[in-house]
């Protein structure tokens, strides 16, 4: 990633603005993504390595959750009730 940081950054020396300036937000999102790396590196999960050593890998605690949340909120006797626009602007999200 440093390497690709470091050429981005000479090339934009040779680029029109506006090429230069996408480079440049290119450059920014690459530290962006070095950054959460960095801060999330702990909770991160080696999927490779737990498939290759038998383990599954699996989403179902956290789609359970949603599915919960979106059941509950959709319910017409909840006093935070969610209209069906805004339970599908939930789900996309």
């Amino acid at each position: 990633m440093r390497r690709l940081f470091r050429r981005a950054g000479a090339v934009i020396k040779s680029l029109r603005t506006l090429d230069a300036e996408r480079v440049g937000r290119f450059r920014q999102h690459l530290v962006s993504l070095r950054d959460y790396l960095k801060n999330n590196w702990g909770s991160l999960t080696n999927y490779g390595h737990v498939h290759r050593h038998g383990r599954r890998i699996s989403s179902a605690p956290a789609e359970s959750g949603m599915t919960h949340l979106v059941n509950q909120r959709m319910g017409k006797r909840q006093p935070t009730c969610w209209s069906l626009e805004g339970g599908n602007l939930a789900i996309v999200l």
